[in-house]
């Protein structure tokens, strides 16, 4: 099965603790690396968080994490609403 179709076929499917397989996965790259989740950390406080999602999706400069998640605007803000928390 390649890495999309495992995608696609864990949309709607709980993973984690999380809503999906992709938010998932979207949230454990940006919640990784300290710079990253400092930048988002900073956003979220600064900014509200639809605005920050914005933002976020603007400067991550690509379509997809390394290993396939999409970087949706529905990850990225479940990504930044769980670094708020």
């Amino acid at each position: 099965m390649t890495q999309a179709n495992k995608t696609k076929r864990s949309a709607t499917k709980a993973y984690n603790g999380h809503p999906n397989w992709n938010q998932w996965n979207v949230h454990l790259w940006i919640s990784s690396d300290y710079d990253t989740y400092k930048h988002c950390l900073s956003l979220v406080q600064t900014f509200s968080v639809k605005r920050s999602v914005d933002i976020l999706h603007a400067q991550i400069g690509r379509t997809h994490t390394p290993d396939g998640a999409r970087y949706s605007k529905a990850a990225l803000r479940h990504a930044l609403l769980c670094i708020r928390d």
